[in-house]
């Protein structure tokens, strides 16, 4: 068969596939138009009778051919993206180049506004996308962790709300990360918690921390649990009533019911590994465990605001998702990720991944058409891109030891 080796980048883009014979006598002849044409995956690409390749959406196809008992096939990749239309918008510069770039957000009402933190250095601010910026608030006095650890969230109604964790350390800024204030630092007689998830509720702005122990410091593991606020001056702690070193990368709710997901890594790995996964009804009172098919930890979490489907990303397994409300689990596609995935609000049952390059993963961020059961590269494969953002139609993407990229979907 020939041609299907470029890529469809346009929706509606064609390309001529054609099929050939060689003949007892060495002769080759044309049977385009006499071969039976078909698409593995007619959602991504189709082919009409005479080999007409049609690109419909992203992902990959497989095309066959077949003429006289023989077949022949050829894999079509359909990307309205490609790796050249990512923008570098560089590293963070703070009297140093900084690349070890980790978490990103960027606010949805402008998108040259980006917040990001540094591995080692803390969280930047930058307002024209990247050209500059500004370092968030030093160390508190006292505090008992490197910030190695900082995390980012955005109230969903009031992106001026810029939640950041910090070691054992808790802030707030309202005006775009000119300033930052001290809401909660975890009491001294925790000594060795630190944060780790972070989220602010879309239904009434009750902020929700996860807490965990410095692995091998020698604290009691007692309650490991979350750190629950409606107002941000008073806390209190609720525990998932389990003793071992759990890590919940990322908590993700139900917008509907305020249905909380807290899938857990057990940090020290104990044989036979089961990590946890958590569900509160209550929003982050009580906690009960749900099944986890993936016998692995997971590394981030999100909920479908339409179909109100969870969706959780196993480091080690893939891609799974349930429609009853984690009762349940399905395991979507074959493609596995180590990073984060992403919902477009724009597009239903589109998903974006993003992934760090790290044995058998190929790094870059990619993309889902139909809801996670098929993924395709979206770019900057080979690089370590943990963390993505959305902005209207524009995606960022922040790779470590490389910086941030941008690009404009279709």
């Amino acid at each position: 068969m020939e041609g299907g080796d470029e890529v469809l980048k346009e929706p509606g883009q064609t390309v001529q596939l054609r099929a050939t014979v060689t003949m007892s006598d060495r002769s080759v002849r044309d049977v385009t138009g006499e071969a039976l044409w078909q698409s593995g995956a007619p959602s991504v690409a189709t082919v009409n009778a005479s080999g007409l390749l049609t690109a419909v959406s992203t992902g990959t196809a497989r095309v066959t051919a077949s003429y006289g008992g023989l077949s022949t096939s050829v894999e079509v990749l359909v990307n309205f993206v490609l790796a050249s239309d990512w923008i570098y918008l560089g590293p963070v510069y703070d009297g140093e180049m900084l690349t070890e770039v980790e978490q990103l957000l960027v606010d949805p009402r402008d998108d040259r506004l980006l917040y990001v933190t540094v591995h080692l250095h803390g969280v930047y601010v930058s307002r024209d996308q990247g050209a500059t910026w500004t370092s968030g608030p030093s160390l508190v006095p006292g505090e008992r962790h490197p910030f190695s650890s900082a995390l980012l969230a955005m109230d969903p109604n009031d992106p001026d709300r810029v939640f950041l964790a910090r070691g054992s350390g808790l802030w707030l800024t309202e005006d775009q990360g000119a300033s930052w204030q001290l809401l909660f630092q975890i009491p001294v007689e925790a000594d060795g918690k630190y944060f780790r998830g972070l989220n602010v509720s879309a239904l009434d702005g009750t902020i929700l921390t996860t807490a965990r122990y410095e692995f091998g410091e020698g604290h009691s593991t007692s309650g490991f649990g979350v750190y629950r606020s409606a107002d941000g001056v008073s806390w209190t702690f609720h525990p998932f009533g389990d003793d071992r070193f759990l890590i919940v990368w990322e908590l993700a709710e139900d917008p509907v019911d305020g249905t909380l997901y807290a899938p857990a890594e057990i940090a020290d790995h104990p044989q036979p590994y089961d990590p946890p996964w958590y569900r509160s009804r209550d929003r982050g009172v009580t906690w009960q465990q749900m099944p986890n098919p993936s016998g692995w930890h997971a590394t981030s979490a999100v909920v479908d605001p339409i179909t109100r489907a969870v969706y959780v990303l196993s480091e080690g397994a893939g891609l799974y998702w349930s429609t009853t409300q984690g009762d349940s689990w399905e395991r979507l596609g074959t493609e596995r990720f180590f990073g984060q995935i992403l919902l477009d609000p724009r597009v239903p049952r589109r998903l974006f991944a993003g992934t760090i390059e790290y044995l058998s993963y190929r790094g870059g961020t990619w993309v889902s058409e139909d809801g996670g059961r098929t993924f395709a590269p979206l770019g900057l494969q080979g690089r370590k891109c943990g963390s993505i953002a959305l902005s209207g139609s524009r995606l960022f993407a922040s790779c470590y030891q490389s910086g941030i990229y941008v690009v404009d979907l279709k």
